[in-house]
């Protein structure tokens, strides 16, 4: 999902109606409680939880410059026959500003370049991950248009969520 180019010291940005912030490995207590709230609230994560998945936050997506309506988070895996090391990509949009794939694309084309470029991680992760929670990703036009635009489809997990990676 190569999307718009991200450099190392970005600033915050706006798509649309959102300001977009890079915040990976990087971020202020508060943001931190905010995001902690953001997922208990939403019924996400419990709290413990959701302290301990923060450090894992790429993107913070905010209704104008206030509130949080969404974030992605990475983790490193092992993926494939050989297990290597790579990010597995999640995103959480609040329910009222679901609708909008184009958010969804951007950010991972977004985290996709910024990743790419990130090496202070050994061993470099080999690429990115997607476990499709959305079951509106499982059909055929879909899979197709996710085809379009350089994923690989790797096949399903034992829930039954289609699984797609690129490489760097």
């Amino acid at each position: 999902m190569k999307g718009g180019m991200a450099s190392m010291s970005e600033e915050p940005f706006r798509w649309k109606d959102y300001t977009v912030e890079n915040v990976y490995r990087r971020m202020s207590e508060q943001t931190r409680d905010e995001i902690v709230r953001f997922w208990v609230e939403n019924r996400v994560l419990p709290p413990r939880i959701a302290a301990r998945r923060v450090p894992q936050i790429v993107y913070v997506i905010r209704v104008g410059g206030g509130d949080i309506m969404g974030v992605n988070t990475v983790y490193i895996s092992g993926f494939g026959d050989n297990r290597e090391p790579y990010y597995f990509f999640r995103m959480f949009i609040r329910p009222d500003r679901r609708g909008s794939f184009g958010l969804m694309k951007f950010i991972a084309g977004r985290t996709y370049h910024f990743l790419k470029e990130y090496h202070d991680v050994d061993p470099m992760p080999k690429g990115i991950v997607y476990v499709m929670e959305n079951r509106k990703f499982h059909g055929g036009g879909m899979k197709r248009w996710i085809e379009r635009y350089g994923l690989c489809y790797y096949g399903k997990n034992e829930r039954g969520q289609d699984i797609w990676y690129e490489q760097f």
